[in-house]
């Protein structure tokens, strides 16, 4: 068994004994980063972890450059977060991390005339085929931070009600577009537009950087067993 083997058993192992020994939690949340499922365990009188996993699907409108794009954002993350009952009520602090950011799947429409405008050239919709990319907002790991109210481990009840305010600091945001040129296109037409989409990709890439903090806001409920 190699050393990374060895301490995942250990951590797991460790996890799987604290929770035997201590008081778990089931939690169910639904905000701005999805929905999702929480696995809490008491550690101490004050101090809680959650392992959970958020999942998120809707469409949106991405007009942050001179193409508008049909867009899906998407949300598939597991976290880690220790919740700091620092009064031992209610009322506590978070702090963990998650798994990835929001990543968003971008579909270029042309505008009402039928045309595109890409790094300052305009192009037909018969001239640009198709123009279909992936936005990720942040880091494979992103930190989070937060405050918010309920205890799921809280021995006077068995249901909590919880409410969560946050954010997550992403990080670096990076696209990708890739452009399939009309049946007619020219090669040199060709060179030209897939010149330019690189440019808008480096404008995508720039305006993303306003979004390094996703905010977090969350309400749910909790079953102590």
């Amino acid at each position: 068994m190699n050393k990374a083997m060895w301490l995942s058993t250990l951590v797991l192992g460790s996890l799987a004994s604290s929770a035997a020994m201590a008081d778990v939690a089931v939690a169910v949340r639904a905000g701005t980063f999805g929905v999702g499922a929480d696995f809490d365990i008491g550690l101490t009188d004050t101090v809680n972890l959650r392992l959970g996993y958020n999942t998120l699907s809707y469409d949106q409108t991405v007009e942050d450059t001179d193409v508008t794009y049909d867009g899906t954002l998407k949300i598939g993350a597991a976290s880690a977060i220790i919740d700091w009952h620092v009064l031992g009520g209610g009322f506590r602090v978070s702090a963990g991390a998650v798994q990835k950011g929001p990543k968003i799947d971008v579909t270029g429409v042309p505008s009402g005339n039928n045309t595109y405008e890409i790094n300052g050239r305009v192009y037909t919709a018969a001239q640009i085929g198709s123009l279909q990319g992936t936005m990720e907002i942040g880091d494979s790991v992103a930190p989070y931070l937060g405050i918010g109210w309920g205890n799921t481990v809280d021995q006077d009840g068995r249901f909590t009600f919880l409410l969560d305010l946050g954010v997550i600091k992403t990080g670096t945001a990076t696209a990708s577009l890739d452009v399939l040129c009309g049946a007619t296109v020219p090669t040199a037409t060709c060179t030209q537009i897939r010149n330019d989409v690189n440019a808008e990709k480096a404008e995508l890439e720039d305006a993303l950087d306003d979004y390094q903090w996703y905010p977090v806001v969350s309400l749910g409920f909790a079953v102590r067993f």
